[in-house]
């Protein structure tokens, strides 16, 4: 497209002596402003910016410092420079205000009001906007977004004022709200985004998961399981819901749960290596978990056994610098023995224990049997024959005779 006076493309602002028109090409825009990501959805809104700068030249001046580098109106700006390279308008001026002497902090602060009510400006840039803002306020000193991005997570803290308490990121939060008219809670909402890992991140940007959705993720989830949400959440075919998140994390993190999951990363990876690419519901997956659960017990006790195998086998060889024949093992050491020998597993002798001593008197220091103290042994007979009234190790003289009469029961 083409006019017949490229020349009219500017308003003329020079009745103003602080504005004047100038070549876009000479401006610069901003590295540290607080809208990092420039999406389609805001690209296409510029082109058609620069459609209507073609037919109406620019009405409002666009706001830069003594160095030409954009303060407000880099969408502007963006649509001058689509007028110029890509319509060909050579000519065209670009109507600037120049604002001098302020702070980095103040152009940010000035920057965070123009974008702090844009519906396009994408989540994960507006939480860490938020963020160096509440530095800013709790701090007084400016710190650019990629400075804190770049940043030990301790010392961001910090900064954020969740040290001592917490009450300088309540307060900070509180302040940013009076200044921009978002609600508290909302803030509070972006700030946890920065905490999660990229892939989560994404997923809140794409919109494929809420802005409070990701808030609840960022409080309730961590580690492996962020990987194993965001496979789960990447292979639905509909938008997930937090009630679903919740159930899923419940499936992985039990409360009160004997094994977790995330004890166990390494499972975990064998987890998604399963899973791959298939999308299953989320009584599939419950299924998949109680499996590897499972098959975590059995190598847990398999483990168990071997340790207390192996100690047994210690205790019957000579001790490597002395030609004397092995110390007996003790009453303790011998019942433990007969326990491994029989394959009775060692959780199932824990409670026959606990049932066993449940009624029995506290047991004096002096009356405490022990093993070898420098054996495998000494510890794992302590974590089966602990005494929950005193604290201390019980004589299991009695347990064979109490095994023998639970078997007689069981029959």
């Amino acid at each position: 497209m083409s006019l017949e006076n490229d020349e009219a493309l500017s308003l003329n602002f020079r009745s103003e002596e602080e504005i004047e028109d100038v070549d876009p090409d000479e401006l610069k825009p901003d590295p540290n402003q607080p809208r990092q990501t420039w999406t389609e959805e805001v690209l296409n809104d510029i082109k058609k910016m620069a459609e209507t700068f073609l037919v109406q030249g620019v009405i409002e001046p666009v706001e830069v410092d003594e160095n030409n580098i954009i303060i407000r109106g880099e969408r502007r700006w963006r649509a001058a420079i689509i007028v110029k390279h890509e319509k060909g308008v050579e000519s065209f001026r670009l109507p600037i205000k120049r604002k001098m002497g302020l702070s980095p902090k103040e152009k940010f602060e000035r920057q965070l009001t123009d974008d702090a009510h844009r519906k396009d400006m994408n989540p994960i840039d507006r939480a860490w906007a938020y963020t160096s803002a509440i530095v800013n306020i709790n701090t007084g000193e400016y710190h650019t977004i990629n400075e804190l991005k770049g940043m030990d997570k301790s010392n961001l803290l910090i900064l954020l004022g969740l040290s001592q308490g917490g009450s300088g990121y309540l307060s900070g939060q509180s302040e940013l709200s009076r200044r921009t008219g978002i609600p508290q809670p909302t803030i509070s909402h972006y700030l946890k985004l920065i905490h999660l890992p990229e892939s989560l991140q994404r997923q809140v940007n794409d919109g494929v998961i809420s802005l409070s959705t990701g808030a609840f993720l960022a409080d309730s989830c961590y580690d492996k399981l962020w990987d194993i949400i965001s496979l789960w959440i990447s292979l639905q075919e509909d938008r997930v819901t937090e009630n679903q998140v919740r159930e899923m994390l419940n499936i992985f993190d039990p409360i009160g749960a004997d094994i977790r999951l995330t004890d166990y990363p390494d499972k975990l990876d064998l987890l998604m290596l399963r899973a791959g690419k298939s999308r299953k519901t989320l009584e599939e997956w419950k299924k998949s978990v109680n499996e590897l659960i499972e098959e975590i017990k059995r190598e847990r006790e398999e483990s168990q056994r071997r340790q207390i195998e192996n100690a047994f086998k210690a205790l019957d060889e000579p001790p490597k610098d002395s030609n004397s024949t092995p110390e007996p093992l003790s009453e303790t050491d011998k019942l433990l023995k007969e326990l491994v020998n029989q394959r009775v597993p060692i959780e199932e002798a824990r409670k026959i224990i606990e049932e066993r001593i449940k009624d029995e008197p506290p047991v004096q220091p002096s009356q405490i049997q022990t093993s070898k103290p420098t054996t495998y042994l000494t510890s794992t007979t302590a974590a089966l024959i602990h005494c929950p009234k005193c604290g201390a190790g019980i004589d299991l003289t009695k347990l064979p005779e109490f095994l023998e009469k639970t078997r007689s029961r069981k029959n």
